[in-house]
C-alpha cells in the first residue's frame, strides 16, 4: 500500500514525458534559455524563477499536459510577490485568491478527461451562448474592478482590471478545456506586455517578467491554432462513418450474405 503513491507519481511522470514533438521540446528549451540568458544578471531570483515556471506552465497547458497545474501553483506564488512590489494589487488578488485554488481544481478536472492514447487533455469549443456569457463577464468585471482598484490607488486601475477580468474568464475556460481560453489569454497577455513595459521604463527592473509576458503572447497565438487543428481533427473523426475491417463497405457485405 505504501508504494501506491510512488507508483502513481511514476506513471504521471511517464505520461507527462510522452507524446512530445521535437519542435515542441525545442520551443520549451528556447523560451526558458532565452529568459535565463537575458535576465539572470539583472533580475531577482524570484523574478527569474517566476518567468521560467510561467513559461513551462503555459507551454504544458498548450500541450494539454496535467502537470501544467503543478507548475502553475509555483508560478502563482512567485508572481504574486512580484506584482505586490509593483503595486498591481488587482493582479495580486487575482493570483492569490483565484488562480491558486483554480490550479488545484484544474488538476482534478483535467485528470478526469485525459485521452488514453495521447495522455493529453481532451479539447473542445464553447457554444454561442457561452461565448456571449464570456463577453458579458469580461465587461462587468472590468468596470467593477476598475472602480475598486481606483479607490485602492493602484497603478493603471482600469488596465489592470481588464487584465484581471480576461484572466478570470480565461482560467475558467482553461479548466473546462475550451479553445476560447487562448483568445482570452492572448488579449490579456498583449495588454500585460504594455503594462510591464511601462513599469520597466519607469524602474528598469523585472526584465524577466516583461520577457515572460512577451513569450506568453507568442505562445498563446501558437497554441490557439494548435488546439483548433486538434478539435477539427477530433470532430472529423467523430463524424466519419466507420470502415469495415477488411475495407469492404457495409452494403457490399450485406449483399454477399446468404439468406
Amino acid at each position: 500500500m505504501s508504494s501506491a503513491p510512488f507508483r502513481r507519481l511514476k506513471e504521471l511522470i511517464h505520461f507527462e514525458l510522452s507524446g512530445w514533438r521535437l519542435s515542441e521540446v525545442l520551443w520549451l528549451i528556447f523560451c526558458c534559455a532565452l529568459i535565463t540568458a537575458i535576465s539572470w544578471r539583472t533580475d531577482t531570483w524570484i523574478g527569474l524563477l517566476s518567468a521560467v515556471t510561467g513559461i513551462i506552465n503555459v507551454i504544458l497547458n498548450g500541450k494539454g499536459k496535467l502537470s501544467t497545474y503543478l507548475f502553475g501553483i509555483i508560478n502563482v506564488l512567485l508572481y504574486s510577490c512580484i506584482a505586490f512590489e509593483a503595486k498591481f494589487y488587482g493582479t495580486v488578488l487575482l493570483y492569490s485568491l483565484y488562480f491558486l485554488p483554480m490550479n488545484f481544481y484544474g488538476f482534478l478536472s483535467w485528470s478526469r478527461h485525459l485521452n488514453n492514447e495521447t495522455y493529453e487533455v481532451e479539447k473542445r469549443r464553447a457554444d454561442t451562448r457561452w461565448r456571449w456569457i464570456i463577453s458579458g463577464a469580461v465587461l462587468l468585471l472590468t468596470c467593477g474592478g476598475g472602480l475598486i482598484l481606483q479607490l485602492m490607488q493602484g497603478s493603471l486601475p482600469y488596465l489592470d482590471a481588464l487584465i484581471t477580468a480576461l484572466s478570470i474568464v480565461a482560467m475558467a475556460a482553461s479548466v473546462k478545456r475550451c479553445l476560447e481560453q487562448w483568445v482570452l489569454w492572448l488579449a490579456a497577455d498583449t495588454i500585460t506586455v504594455v503594462m510591464w513595459s511601462l513599469a520597466y521604463c519607469r524602474s528598469g527592473a523585472n526584465l524577466a517578467t516583461l520577457l515572460m509576458w512577451i513569450l506568453f503572447t507568442v505562445n498563446g497565438a501558437i497554441m490557439y491554432f494548435r488546439w483548433l487543428a486538434e478539435i477539427r481533427k477530433q470532430n472529423a473523426a467523430q463524424t466519419s462513418p466507420p470502415s469495415h475491417p477488411l475495407g469492404v463497405p457495409d452494403s457490399a457485405h450485406v449483399s454477399l450474405t446468404i439468406s
